[in-house]
């Protein structure tokens, strides 16, 4: 009797389902694996920008906060209106300043609404509207993000904005924070052009 060198089909789809298992629970491993690589790598990254601004690397600092602002990472675009507002690592620009705020405080980043409406008020380089500071004042004050000592300066900013506003304008301008929601995540500024 001559012996079957091949085995049998169920026995050849029993392997090939093992081989299967084993490539696909080998795969998803790698995979988590390069994504928490990825992770601390981005986690490193965002360290590093934090502490090259805080040891007064400013230039290093605004290239990693520029590449995450581009990212999406709403802090990072906060962090770039300080960086024009401050004027470390380039030319003070309010303008540039206010652009990287507005957009953070539009994703619903508290210290930028706050840093909106401030500027709004105070900031000869900015065009004063108390209308919209008490609006950007408002919203920080209500932001469930904001600490104790924010929110106390965003009903600061908020009172004395609203002293200025008449009813019906005060009306409309409260509605519109009944119905505001945050916008877009990604602030899309060209930080190389000129105001």
């Amino acid at each position: 009797m001559k012996k079957n060198i091949f085995p049998s089909s169920n026995g050849i789809l029993k392997c090939i389902f093992s081989l299967l298992i084993f490539l696909f629970s080998h795969t998803i491993a790698l995979t988590q694996s390069v994504e928490n690589t990825n992770l601390e790598k981005i986690k490193a990254d965002w360290d590093k920008a934090v502490k090259d601004y805080a040891e007064g690397r400013h230039q290093e600092a605004m290239i990693g906060f520029m590449l995450f602002s581009a990212s999406g990472f709403i802090e990072a675009s906060h962090n770039m209106g300080v960086i024009y507002e401050e004027g470390k690592a380039v030319p003070r620009s309010m303008v540039m300043a206010m652009k990287y705020f507005e957009c953070a405080a539009n994703a619903g980043y508290p210290q930028s609404q706050l840093r909106v409406s401030y500027h709004l008020t105070s900031t000869p380089e900015v065009k004063q509207d108390k209308e919209r500071a008490y609006f950007w004042a408002s919203l920080a004050a209500a932001n469930p993000k904001a600490t104790d000592g924010l929110r106390q300066l965003a009903i600061e900013i908020r009172n004395s904005s609203a002293k200025s506003i008449d009813q019906p304008r005060h009306l409309l301008l409260d509605k519109d924070l009944r119905n505001w929601v945050a916008k877009d995540k990604v602030c899309r500024i060209n930080s190389l052009s000129k105001d």
